[in-house]
């Protein structure tokens, strides 16, 4: 399935980050992870079974939750610094 990032959040406790992704029926969620590399608005993200990239390219990410997309959700999460 073809993601695309709209947001991204850096929390500078722990270095992860945190991005809003949607899909083509527009539905959106919230993911929190761990990479090398944060999504920037516009990057297309491709999810499989077993492998994750980021435009075409395979990325190490550690998916640590994903979540429905909400604004105060969004907004409690950046609030969180």
């Amino acid at each position: 399935m073809h993601w695309i990032a709209v947001d991204t959040f850096t929390h500078p406790s722990n270095n992860s980050f945190f991005s809003i992704i949607a899909a083509e029926n527009r539905a959106h969620l919230i993911l929190w992870y761990e990479s090398k590399v944060a999504l920037l608005q516009g990057d297309i993200l491709h999810i499989d079974r077993h492998v994750i990239s980021i435009n075409r390219g395979p990325q190490a990410i550690i998916l640590l939750n994903s979540m429905p997309f909400t604004r105060t959700l969004w907004r409690n999460i950046r609030m969180q610094r």
